[in-house]
Parts: C-alpha cells; structure tokens; sequence
C-alpha cells in the first residue's frame, strides 16, 4: 500500500464515526447519512494531496459532510418533517424518559444555527475556530451562537424550577 493510501486510511479510521454521527445529525437517516460520508471521503480522496495540514483534516471532512449534506437540497425540495418528531440528541443515559423528553424539546426549541453551534462544540469538542470554518462564518458568531443556545436552555430550566416553587 502507498504511504498516501495508508495516510488516507488511517484518517478514516480515525475520523469516520465522527462524519457518520454528524451526517446522522444532519439528516436524520442512517442510509442517507452512509451516503454522505461516502461522497464525502470520495471527495477527500480525490483531492488528499491537497491537504498540506493533516492536523486540519477532522474540520476539512466534517465541513465536506456538511457540503455534501447542503448539495443534497441543490436539485430537488426535500420532503418536510414535523419538528415534534426529531430526535436532536443520541440516546441519553438515563432512565428518566421525561428528563430526555424535556431536553430534547429544549434543544428544539432552539434556532438550528444556534443548536449546530452548541452541538459541535458541547458534542464534538470543536473549538470555535473550527466550527467557524465549517459553519462558514466568524469565531465571534459562533461562540455568540454557543452562549445564546447555552442561556436559552439555562432559562428553560430556571423558569421551569420558579414554576416548581410556586406550586
């Protein structure tokens, strides 16, 4: 095996369940999610001799994935889906099903800018700066999206809690 092919091996090994969880994300469909993480390495590999940072390529192909999921809307109008039936976090661990419930309803609630930004960050640990590049705007936006989603679910809370108290 050539040294660029195991390079490119080993990225995706190292990288592959990432891209997949976040076209997951993205798109809310396991094939469809397989699909884009396929055109994105295909992708990846056809221009791998470009990458002159290695160090850079988790962003490069989370950003790909992104691209790849946002082509997908180029030709055809996607079908709609009732907000109240995503799902925007994984599986939670915990038994408490209303606990989850609320999250999830608390992370809806939230602008899909600002719950990509907080999702990123609290999810996948990218800094700002890196989702600023695969969000295609500035670390100050982002990081402006990350505190609003933050005190939005902070105020959910606190206004659920005042609500206790007074019962």
């Amino acid at each position: 095996m050539s040294r660029s092919r195991r390079a490119f091996a080993s990225l995706v090994d190292a990288y592959a369940q990432d891209l997949y969880r976040y076209a997951y994300w993205l798109c809310r469909d396991a094939h469809t999610a397989e699909d884009l993480v396929q055109e994105t390495l295909l992708r990846a590999w056809k221009s791998f001799d470009k990458l002159q940072d290695v160090k850079a390529a988790r962003a490069w192909l989370i950003t790909t994935v992104r691209r790849e999921h946002l082509r997908r809307f180029e030709r055809f109008q996607p079908t709609t889906v009732d907000v109240d039936e995503m799902e925007y976090l994984p599986a939670l661990p915990t038994d408490d099903i209303a606990a989850a419930d609320e999250i999830q309803a608390r992370m809806a609630a939230l602008s899909v800018a600002d719950r990509e930004a907080l999702l990123l960050q609290a999810g996948y640990g990218y800094t700002l700066k890196e989702i600023a590049e695969i969000m295609d705007t500035t670390p100050a936006a982002v990081g402006n999206r990350v505190y609003r989603a933050r005190q939005r679910l902070l105020q959910a809370d606190g206004s659920a809690t005042r609500q206790e108290e007074r019962a």
